[in-house]
């Protein structure tokens, strides 16, 4: 196929076709005069009486010429009869005139300007007109020209469908047409002008002409040989303009088939790169995708039956093992990166790279089209003057930014996130992995707690969770390769479509405008686009505008009014006092509701895997470089700073699991106050393995003495003073104890971060240590990530509800329809308000993310939003609360008596506080005395800063 298209654009050349027409030219001009030889040079004939007779229409001098020679015909006749009168046979009188006949011809054929012209031009108009009948599909009449069938103003047979569509047949069709052309541009070199219709008229037209030279009315001198010569040279330049004309058309002509023929080729170039992007995207999907979800489906399923099989009570657990061994065994293990990252990752480059190589291909394949095009805009074949319009333009360059624009870019795999998608699908067999084996632990834990919950049932809807989010997955699977593979069918099918488009109108500027990137812009947004965006843009920066001179004004009027005395009192409503009662009731509520699985995973008190631990900056990190530091020799001790649940505790248990630890360590959590020296020393020297010591100095002796350096970890620092006159000798001793051992014991102080503060403004406390690392530090992106990392482990689907506000809102509104990315608006709204609550406290947010669920059902956790107004309001305490509020909080853990030396008050009414608080629920009491209700911590420590400023 692409051989004989090669063959016909080289036989349709333009040097070829120019010396086609310049042939048919010659060739008339050959013929002719060979005709021309063959008759007499000069005639001489016999004047008829027509010649003496004044015709209609014959000038005055024809008129006059006439008469007198009638009369001088008259008188020589009788003179002729008086000279003959004795003949016996006399001969006839009559006038003559010599006819110079060839000359004649001649200057009728080849001389006249018109004749000589529309000769030419039918030459030239029937080479045209059939060319383009063969090329372009367009009618040729089956018998020959007639002078009546081609009226001088006329068109040419086949004219009226000109210009001609672009015709893309299939191959096989194609390849006939090329034969029958290349066969017909053989015939065509071989056309005389043998009974050329053209003709025609002349025969009258000569026989006039011949009655009249030689006479008065045509000398004979006017076709000598020298006015001939000029006869023919002023018909030449006509003729070679009309000529220059149909060359222009013919090669019109053959550069839309060479446009043709660059379609055909290039559609089946495209036609050719999807069926390779097609075998290449199936193959991709199947083997990196599809067939590893699969596979752990079937192993999720197959567990799943093994599961629901009738066994014994006493057997649950080892079976529930068992299939926990299995999904180990066959499944990626949660936390990991998936299967063979290397394997996948290749598998994903080279996808990427064989995609792009096609494309490459594709887009060189066009450089083998002409750098330069000249098209017809407008095209008439008409005889004997054909019309046409034309246009150049960059062809080569043009189309190759058309298709990059339109086929080959949509199609680059940069654009469509493979490697992201790659990487999410090689997190997603961990993550099922995951769901199963925390829910076969529930199950375990079930037994151990010997609980209500059925391990069974936990067991089974767990796998049952992790088969949907796999299945999930698989849909998402089939979604993204069914949005590629509609884009490679599409993409340059459309390409095709819209370049047929343009050359079928001849829009060939449409190339050009395309090639603006400033044009293409406009055309993409209309006026009403436009102006819909200027409109929201607007209303975006009055809202903004309004929001800000709102809170311009309140701020300004708020002193004002109080100052003026215009502000109303505020009085407490019952309902405000109900407020933290029903929090209560709704936080336990919610608790007992969860699935067992649910509960699991955000108890604060469960001890949690790695995969689940959140280190904000580094923390872990940290701890372990300051270990290697000090076992090097280097004095180094480290502090922990952070808010009561912010993961103290936590970092510290995953500490102690790191491999690097080559030292003895002793763990002290210290859970009372205690403000006197010598318990304290007892407590430290007991846990270090020394016998109990009750001053500093003997402690330290023993430290330096003893050959075994050790870890110790502390726990409880702010359980360490009192704030009393008589309250800070323990935590002083502790302070020199630190800088005394410190090459010896590698120190590492957990703190609260309120009484931090106040060790720092008291003691400057960080100076006693290495380093200080904060723990409540983590990022609103961090928190939302610890929240869904446990929320995904338990299988469940999430829905996000909006609050009344934000169903207001233009953001929503705008989303309405597109519930995907509605949840999405709605999920960063959630978060974006948690963080802010959370203040960088996890164990926080997992409060109010409890709180928050409204629903649950066999699938799918529905969130509410958080109602601020409902949590925030403790019933406006009074100042003694308030102080007693910030000891807690400060000390962590007080007794009466403390909380009465810290307070400078009896005794009784410390204990009269603390039961008042007690019974609220903002105060717990454990063992060693009373501490905050964690589930109100949050509430406590906004409420009690800002009204007392006690804590800071």
């Amino acid at each position: 196929m692409l051989e004989q298209l090669e063959a016909l654009r080289r036989a349709l050349a333009a040097p070829e076709m120019a010396k086609l027409l310049a042939g048919a030219a010659g060739a008339w001009e050959k013929e002719a005069l060979t005709a021309l030889e063959t008759l007499p040079e000069k005639l001489l004939c016999v004047q008829g009486d027509e010649r003496f007779r004044s015709a209609p229409g014959n000038s005055l001098y024809i008129k006059t010429g006439k008469a007198f020679k009638r009369i001088g015909f008259g008188v020589g006749k009788k003179i002729h009869a008086f000279n003959t009168r004795n003949s016996e046979k006399p001969s006839p009188y009559h006038f003559t005139q010599e006819l110079p006949l060839r000359a004649l011809s001649t200057a009728l054929i080849l001389g006249d300007e018109t004749v000589f012209r529309d000769t030419v031009s039918f030459a030239c108009s029937k080479i045209s007109v059939t060319i383009a009948a063969m090329l372009l599909d367009v009618g040729v009449p089956n018998s020959v020209l007639k002078p009546e069938e081609v009226p001088a103003s006329g068109e040419a047979p086949g004219s009226k469908t000109e210009p001609a569509s672009f015709v893309l047949l299939p191959a096989a069709a194609q390849a006939e047409r090329i034969t029958t052309a290349l066969s017909g541009l053989e015939a065509l070199s071989r056309i005389t002008v043998g009974e050329h219709p053209v003709l025609g008229p002349l025969l009258e037209k000569n026989i006039r002409f011949t009655e009249l030279t030689g006479t008065f009315e045509l000398p004979a001198k006017r076709f000598g040989a020298h006015r001939v010569q000029q006869l023919q040279k002023a018909a030449l330049k006509p003729a070679a303009s009309v000529t220059q004309k149909w060359q222009r058309c013919l090669n019109s002509v053959i550069t839309d088939f060479r446009v043709e023929l660059d379609l055909v080729a290039l559609e089946s170039k495209l036609k050719d790169l999807e069926a390779q992007l097609l075998s290449l995207t199936h193959d991709f999907f199947r083997d990196a995708c599809y067939v590893p979800v699969k596979s752990a489906i079937s192993l999720l399923t197959e567990q799943r039956e093994i599961l629901k099989e009738d066994s014994a009570s006493a057997k649950v657990k080892a079976k529930i093992e068992a299939v926990q061994k299995a999904i180990q065994e066959g499944l990626p293990a949660a936390g990991s990166e998936g299967q063979d990252d290397d394997e996948d990752a290749g598998a994903a480059r080279a996808f990427t790279e064989q995609i792009r190589q096609l494309l490459s291909d594709a887009s060189l394949f066009v450089q083998r089209f002409e750098e330069e095009l000249t098209l017809a805009e407008a095209r008439i074949l008409r005889f004997p003057d054909p019309e046409i319009r034309t246009d150049s333009f960059k062809w080569r360059k043009l189309i190759t930014r058309f298709l990059q624009s339109k086929a080959f870019r949509p199609l680059d795999p940069a654009g469509h996130g493979f490697d992201v998608f790659i990487e999410k699908q090689r997190a997603e067999l961990p993550e099922a992995a995951g769901i199963a084996d925390t829910n076969l632990q529930a199950a375990v834990f079930a037994i151990t707690e010997d609980g209500e919950a059925d391990p069974l049932e936990i067991a089974e809807t767990g796998l049952q969770r992790a088969i949907n989010a796999l299945e999930a997955n698989v849909a998402e699977i089939r979604e993204k390769q069914d949005a590629w593979v509609k884009l490679i069918r599409t993409g340059p099918a459309s390409a095709m479509k819209r370049l047929r488009e343009v050359m079928r109108e001849r829009t060939y500027d449409a190339f050009e405008l395309q090639d603006k990137a400033l044009l293409v812009q406009e055309g993409a947004l209309n006026w009403k686009e436009r102006g819909q965006r200027l409109a929201a843009l607007a209303g975006d920066k009055f809202s903004l505008g309004f929001r800000y001179g709102r809170m311009r004004f309140v701020a300004a009027y708020a002193p004002v009014a109080r100052f003026l005395g215009l502000e109303p009192p505020k009085t407490e409503s019952t309902r405000e006092r109900l407020n933290l009662t029903e929090y209560l009731i709704q936080n336990k509520a919610n608790d007992e509701k969860l699935p067992f699985i649910y509960q699991r995973l955000f108890r604060r008190s469960l001890q949690i895997e790695k995969r689940f631990y959140l280190d904000g900056p580094g923390n872990l990190g940290h701890l372990v470089t300051g270990y290697q530091q000090w076992h090097k020799g280097i004095p180094w001790s480290m502090a922990i700073v952070g808010q009561k649940g912010s993961g103290k505790s936590t970092l510290i248990h995953f500490f102690k699991l790191q491999e690097a630890l080559k030292t003895d360590l002793v763990h002290i959590d210290l859970a009372e106050t205690i403000f006197e020296p010598a318990p304290m020393l007892r407590v430290i020297s007991k846990a270090a393995g020394f016998s109990e010591t009750d001053t500093l100095e003997a402690l330290v002796e023993k430290f330096e003495r003893s050959r075994k350096k050790r870890i110790i970890i502390f726990e409880g620092l702010q359980n360490l003073y009192l704030r009393n006159i008589n309250g800070y000798e323990a935590i002083r001793q502790f302070w020199e104890l630190i800088s005394q051992t410190s090459k010896q014991v590698f120190w590492v102080v957990c703190c609260s971060r309120d009484a931090w503060y106040f060790f720092s403004r008291m003691f400057s406390a960080d100076q006693f240590f290495s380093q200080v690392l904060q723990v409540d530090s983590l990022t609103p992106s961090q928190i939302e990530q610890g929240i869904m990392m446990r929320h995904r482990a338990s299988g469940f689907e999430i829905e996000f509800t909006p609050s009344s506000e934000i169903t207001k809102s233009r953001a929503f509104r705008k989303l309405l329809g597109d519930k995907k990315a509605l949840q999405q608006y709605l999920q960063r709204e959630y978060f974006e308000q948690l963080a802010e609550m959370a203040d960088g406290n996890f164990s926080i947010a997992m409060i109010f993310w409890v709180n928050s669920i409204s629903k649950t059902d066999a699938n799918t956790i529905t969130i509410s939003p958080i109602e601020i107004a409902d949590i925030d309001v403790l019933e406006s305490p009074s100042r003694e609360v308030q102080f007693t509020l910030a000891s807690l909080v400060r000390h962590d853990v007080l007794t009466a008596e403390q909380l009465a030396l810290a307070l400078h008050q009896p005794l009784s009414e410390a204990r009269l506080m603390l039961g008042r608080l007690a019974a609220k629920g903002l105060i717990v009491k454990v063992n060693e005395g009373y501490t905050i209700n964690h589930l109100v911590y949050r509430q406590i420590t906004r409420c009690c800063p800002v009204k007392t400023s006690c804590t800071n």
